[in-house]
């Protein structure tokens, strides 16, 4: 018998920006869902929840996140995934930013979407998305692809700067999928006090699929090798969340979570009620960047790496301009991880999203501690454009959890 389709009934809470298009009319152009992406973070997910329990047995971990949503084929492994997904086309309109004020938003946003040179980024309008699905496997299988939905919902979010909180999501409805431990109210319900009963759902039904827990577990010292909800390398923000505004929409919650962000950046405890002046540096810039740009000695560690890499920075601090004496040319330098020689990138272990509670817009936040960087992992500093670099001195893992623990206000 086949399985039945299912209504997916998802809604974006902010802009999410799905991907560079090739469209210059100004009008809302029409693209395919991108599908592929949100399996892609879906299985991020399903990772970290079953994390909680298979710690660095990242072979384990492969075979429970082939066993829901497919891999290649090799030999007698891999497949298709049971979970299949369907969406129809989705409407995107081009990003107005307001280059004299949205400093917040901007930050937020990135360099990336934010380039003046660049046309306007194409993003998704907060509003339904109509998708469907249909589990060709067990009611296990449901069990992982709707925990791992769940986490998405609550933590997460679609599309680029998921991290910081674009693309977040509701799901306003039950979902009608043949399940067997997992609770639908969890998803209709926006809390994460949910979140232990979800992961002991996900334990049950790694073991009902056959991928017992076995012995020799990863202890709870252990640094996990990937982000994941192992005990003692999570944090969440609970019920305390941050309020970022009662009026302005969307635009104005973002903004506001931006300059939290770019305060605490820049030296700021949270909450931030008075953040740094504008033109303030953050330490990074005057330990590592200036003194680089300067032909001066580091001072200390790139702190600020702790939250990503790479990082751009800029400065107006260069020779005076020819063509006006009284300003000073920018200058920019860019940090880069490399492993091996190759470039590397280090993503936030820092989540932000931004939700609406009916009173007013609030911002949850997430850190999943992992291995920072592989061991053999370095960092440079390079002059753009340019070709000078030099190396730069990482943060350790102990510097790297320490200003984590900033954001949070208190010791993890």
């Amino acid at each position: 018998m086949t399985a039945a389709w299912h209504d997916l009934p998802l809604r974006t809470i902010t802009p999410a920006f799905l991907g560079r298009f090739d469209v210059t009319d100004p009008e809302p152009a029409e693209v395919p869902f991108p599908v592929p992406s949100l399996r892609g973070v879906l299985a991020y997910w399903l990772r970290a929840l079953a994390g909680a329990h298979l710690g660095n047995r990242t072979g384990r971990l492969h075979d429970v996140e082939c066993a829901v949503f497919g891999a290649a084929r090799a030999g007698s492994a891999g497949g298709p995934s049971p979970i299949l997904l369907r969406a129809d086309r989705v409407r995107l309109a081009a990003f107005s930013i307001d280059r004299t004020r949205d400093d917040g938003l901007r930050y937020l946003m990135g360099p990336g979407l934010t380039a003046p040179k660049e046309p306007p980024p194409r993003y998704l309008e907060p509003g339904e998305v109509t998708l469907r699905v249909r589990n060709n496997g067990t009611q296990a299988h449901g069990d992982l692809f709707l925990a791992a939905l769940w986490a998405l919902r609550a933590f997460g979010g679609i599309g680029a700067r998921s991290r910081r909180g674009f693309g977040t999501l509701a799901v306003d409805h039950i979902l009608d999928l043949p399940i067997r431990r997992f609770d639908p109210v969890w998803l209709s319900r926006d809390t994460v006090a949910d979140l232990d009963d979800v992961i002991g759902c996900v334990t049950l039904a790694i073991s009902d699929l056959g991928f017992g827990l076995g012995a020799g577990t990863a202890a709870a010292n252990a640094t996990p090798r990937y982000p994941c909800f192992a005990p003692g390398h999570c944090r969440h923000s609970g019920q305390a969340e941050d309020e970022l505004t009662r009026t302005g929409g969307w635009r104005a919650a973002l903004d506001t979570a931006g300059g939290m962000l770019w305060g605490f950046r820049h030296g700021a405890s949270r909450p931030v009620l008075s953040p740094p002046p504008p033109g303030t540096h953050s330490d990074g810039y005057t330990d590592v960047v200036q003194p680089f740009l300067d032909r001066q000695p580091q001072k200390g560690p790139l702190t600020a790496a702790a939250l990503g890499l790479p990082i751009p920075y800029s400065d107006h601090q260069g020779p005076r301009s020819p063509s006006d004496p009284r300003k000073a040319t920018q200058r920019r330098a860019m940090v880069d991880a490399f492993i091996d020689g190759a470039p590397a990138r280090r993503a936030s272990p820092l989540w932000l999203r931004v939700r609406h509670d009916g009173s007013a817009w609030r911002l949850r936040s997430l850190a999943l501690y992992s291995e920072w960087l592989p061991p053999g992992a370095r960092l440079r500093i390079t002059i753009t454009p340019g070709r000078r670099s030099g190396r730069v001195l990482p943060p350790t893992e102990h510097q790297v959890r320490t200003e984590l623990e900033r954001w949070f206000g208190q010791p993890i």
